[in-house]
């Protein structure tokens, strides 16, 4: 925000503007204004007892990535108070809050703050709280509005609105929210209005400004993050406190009605020290909400949700609402759309009204920027500038072309015009190309812009994007357990071990402070579309699929959460969340982190293993236990998957696989497959492996390789089921490419649970498609653990009953449990 030379000077220009701001706090000059501005006078004012104004040095504070400045307290004891004008019956009364008089405010009535008392300048974030305590909460479902206008204006047409009350809050408490206030005058006031029929008296208001704390390293407060004990908890989650409340659209039978009160919803929230996903507009029509969730959680960090390779749905704000979606979107410029070869928009699969931008170096200038620049100098400038947020969070970064272009993995449909020259002459795999070096690209020069002093989060999907992690603090997993409820047995080992694979080279790769989130959600039948019923409990199935998923995550260092539904769900607490020191799981956030520091690096009980099958190719030749596609072939001691053909669409792949007996798998038994790759010639969609019979897979994963020079060594295990006919399968799928396949490997055995232990406890996790018994040496693990107890919890009896653990346990597939034990302090 600002004027038109702040708006283009960028980055530079905002840490000259900090490094003054910081000047001016070792002086204790409190009148600092934004970036580029010359702040008007602006009085900080509180009312002595005689009811005369006073200036003061004010209470200034730092928090995160903010300086807070209050500016003015008003506790309505003096008479007159020239801050505050009353209006339309709004009265001083003996109904106190506190001390002797509060402001009672009846059907219509409002306060204004005194414009000539009290100026609020333009172009900045003001917060404002008060107590309240409600008489009547009349028949509409706010009880309260509050605005800003300019001086002298009452018209609609130039208000500001901030979050509204809700008539479900409770009856006593404190309310708090903001706004940033527009440019289109030199000074602002302060309405607040309660609704027909609400009765209401408030006191203690209290307003504050929000400035951007100057950049001078790494915040303190985030080196916590790394030492915060286990579980560890994060959130992504869109939307707005405005909608919140509303279940947040996951609870049709609720259309109508509030689920949650505000702070209801928002301390559910805090259990989370990483939230990742609300919408950018909480800065300029709720922008204490990130102080409110620090004041429940001090350790959380907050960014928003942004996108980078799609434009972004936004609805006009009322009236004069500074609208910080609308501001880049609404005009962004026809020429910074991806167009079809006959130069129609792309518009994303799945999502009418969004479409594709143009991010790569034929995007054409508009204004002096590219796209890129643009939207780099709109996040740096509108919102990391702002002081609100710890950093950003960025949807859809993958460096290949993007699922949201129509027949993205069709090469006989693909229609993406890169090059501009209204020809469909790029194939997909030219297209992965491009996309992955614009995105590289990108998110370096974001990196070299913003060094180590902003949180850069980035959402990939469920599998992690191995081209982006090294610029980023963390990679969200989006519903990351999804993939593991497929085949024929309805649970995917494949695809799991691919999940642990991922996130452990996401906390190997990504930079300082890690903050990977692992979102686990209720299965592949959920997702972002609209819910068909409510998601507002969980059912049984989803309390071992979270049992599940939060074990998976213990095996790393990353923040975890578990949505009913998907990213638009309310937070659920689970009994794993939070334990007390009697082992019982309470819904308090006092007692999360209850299993300490971990005591080392997962270990994964592996049974015996035998090698049952191997292949070298080493004979020149496609061996005679296998057959395929007649792309394929032996060369150079390898076996090429080579498909050159990329522009026919294959919807079978390229594939070839084992004949039906050639492995020697053993039904019940579970197995390990190793095999090396290589991708000798980008390809167009995926390589995937999987175990199969006629009937379809029994497991199957995708490999993370798209890109020529990619490598990789897998290790995947599979239970296989009663039956015969297994066979092992490679498949090239869709399009074109070059996939180098060698040394491929099948052991009986060989895998087996994970363990992890911590200070106070440790976590099972059996990923295998069978039940596993823990002995009574196995519990005891190399710690010697002793006084093992299960969890005492109230959601599933029959797992987390409280009850000492002796001799052994039984876990059953794709389960995991958190046991207590005695503490040994971390090295």
């Amino acid at each position: 925000m600002g004027d038109e030379e702040t708006e283009q000077t960028g980055v530079s220009h905002r840490r000259e503007f900090l490094a003054v701001l910081g000047a001016a706090m070792s002086l204790g000059l409190a009148g600092c204004g934004q970036e580029g501005e010359e702040r008007p006078t602006e009085r900080i004012t509180g009312t002595t007892a005689a009811g005369t104004a006073t200036e003061s040095k004010p209470p200034v504070w730092r928090d995160g990535q903010a300086i807070y400045t209050q500016i003015h307290s008003e506790d309505f004891e003096a008479s007159p108070i020239p801050e505050v004008r009353f209006n339309n019956g709004a009265e001083l009364t003996g109904e106190v809050i506190d001390g002797e008089r509060s402001v009672k405010l009846t059907s219509w009535a409002s306060i204004d703050t005194n414009p000539d008392a009290l100026s609020l300048s333009p172009d900045t974030h003001y917060l404002f709280q008060f107590d309240y305590k409600i008489l009547d909460r009349g028949a509409t479902n706010k009880i309260l509005e509050g605005f800003f206008l300019p001086k002298g204006s009452t018209s609609s047409e130039d208000t500001i609105h901030t979050r509204s009350m809700l008539a479900n809050a409770p009856r006593e408490g404190t309310f708090s929210t903001g706004a940033l206030t527009t440019n289109s005058a030199d000074s602002y006031y302060l309405k607040l209005q309660v609704n027909e029929g609400v009765s209401l008296v408030i006191d203690n208001l209290v307003i504050t400004r929000l400035d951007p704390a100057p950049v001078s390293g790494v915040p303190d407060r985030w080196s916590t993050l790394s030492q915060l004990p286990f579980p560890r908890l994060g959130n992504y989650i869109t939307g707005s406190p405005g909608s919140w409340p509303e279940s947040n659209r996951v609870a049709p039978d609720w259309s109508d009605e509030f689920v949650y009160a505000e702070a209801e919803f928002e301390e559910k929230l805090s259990f989370f020290d990483v939230v990742a996903g609300p919408f950018v507009n909480v800065q300029s029509m709720d922008t204490s909400f990130v102080k409110r969730m620090r004041e429940r959680n001090p350790d959380t960090v907050v960014v928003p949700y942004t996108n980078y390779i799609l434009t972004n749905y936004y609805w006009p704000e009322p009236h004069a609402t500074v609208d910080l979606e609308a501001e880049f979107y609404a005009d962004l410029p026809d020429e910074w759309i991806m167009k079809h070869a006959d130069g129609s928009a792309v518009e994303a699969d799945g999502w009418p009204g969004l479409y594709l931008t143009n991010i790569y170096e034929t995007c054409p200038e508009v204004g002096g920027q590219t796209y890129n620049e643009a939207v780099a100098d709109y996040w740096l400038n509108t919102i990391l500038n702002s002081g609100v947020w710890d950093g950003i969070m960025i949807d859809n970064v993958i460096s290949k072309a993007s699922h949201y272009i129509p027949a993205f993995s069709n090469p006989a449909r693909f229609d993406y015009d890169v090059n501009r020259n209204g020809r469909r002459d790029e194939t997909i795999a030219n297209a992965n190309e491009l996309t992955r070096s614009a995105i590289v690209a990108f998110l370096q020069n974001l990196r070299d812009e913003v060094g180590d002093t902003e949180l850069v989060i980035a959402n990939s999907g469920f599998n992690l994007d191995y081209e982006i992690p090294s610029y980023l603090n963390g990679v969200i997993f989006e519903l990351f357990n999804h993939p593991w409820y497929s085949g024929q047995s309805g649970t995917n080992e494949l695809a799991w071990r691919r999940s642990l694979d991922d996130y452990r080279r996401a906390e190997e790769t990504t930079l300082a402070p890690h903050l990977n989130i692992l979102e686990a959600g209720g299965g592949s039948d959920v997702g972002s579309g609209p819910a068909n019923r409510n998601y507002l409990e969980p059912t049984t199935a989803d309390i071992e699929k979270h049992r599940f998923a939060l074990g998976t995550a213990l095996l790393g260092d990353g923040f975890y959460e578990y949505d009913l539904y998907a990213n638009s769900s309310v937070p659920y607490w689970f009994d794993e969340y939070s334990v007390n020191a009697d082992g019982v799981a309470v819904e308090d956030t006092q007692y999360k982190g209850y299993l300490g520091m971990p005591l080392g690096d997962p270990v994964e009980l592996k049974s015996p293993a035998t090698l049952i099958w191997e292949e070298g190719f080493d004979s020149g030749s496609l061996p005679s236990g296998m057959e395929g596609d007649a792309e394929v072939y032996v060369e150079r001691g390898r076996m090429v998957i080579d498909n050159p053909d990329h522009t026919t669409y294959k919807p079978d792949g390229t594939a070839v696989e084992t004949r039906s007996g050639e492995i020697p798998f053993a039904p019940g038994e579970t197995h390990v497959i190793e095999f090396d790759w290589e991708i000798v010639e980008t390809i167009d969609d995926v390589v995937r492996t999987s175990v199969r019979t006629d009937s379809g897979d029994v497991a199957s994963v995708r490999l993370h390789g798209v890109f020529e020079g990619d490598t990789g060594s897998e290790h995947f295990h599979v239970t296989v089921p009663d039956g015969d006919g297994f066979r092992l399968k490679f498949s090239l799928q869709s399009g074109g490419g070059k996939v180098a396949i060698d040394d491929v490997k099948i052991y009986e055995g060989g895998a087996g649970p994970w363990r992890r232990d911590f200070e106070n406890g440790f976590v099972l996790v059996n990923p295998i498609n069978k039940a596993y018994t823990f002995s009574d040496a196995e519990l005891a693990g190399d710690l010697d653990r002793t006084g093992i107890k299960r969890i005492q919890g109230s959601q599933a009896p029959e797992v987390n009953n409280g009850r000492p653990v002796t001799g052994s346990l039984t876990l059953q597939p794709f389960d995991a449990i958190i046991l207590l034990a005695n503490s040994i302090g971390a090295s």
